[in-house]
């Protein structure tokens, strides 16, 4: 069954907090939200995992509104 738009809007916030955090100075080690985990390594990238992850919530919402995917090419 196909989320919500309200889902997808509440998890893309969390994940843009959680990186807010990080850019602040925060080290979380784990995240989870529902059945999702994010574990961080000591020494690799914590951000990468999460801006991935909120790069598919943003394709997500764009396939249930119909707007232009992150990802796509722009042509002017």
């Amino acid at each position: 069954m196909p989320r919500t738009l309200e889902e997808i809007d509440a998890d893309i916030a969390k994940f843009r907090e959680a990186l807010d955090e990080l850019a602040l100075g925060g080290k979380p080690s784990r995240m989870r939200h529902g059945d999702r985990e994010i574990q961080f390594a000591g020494g690799s990238d914590p951000e990468a995992p999460l801006r991935r992850r909120l790069f598919e919530l943003r394709t997500e919402r764009a396939r249930l509104t119909g707007e232009a995917a992150p990802g796509r090419p722009i042509y002017l």
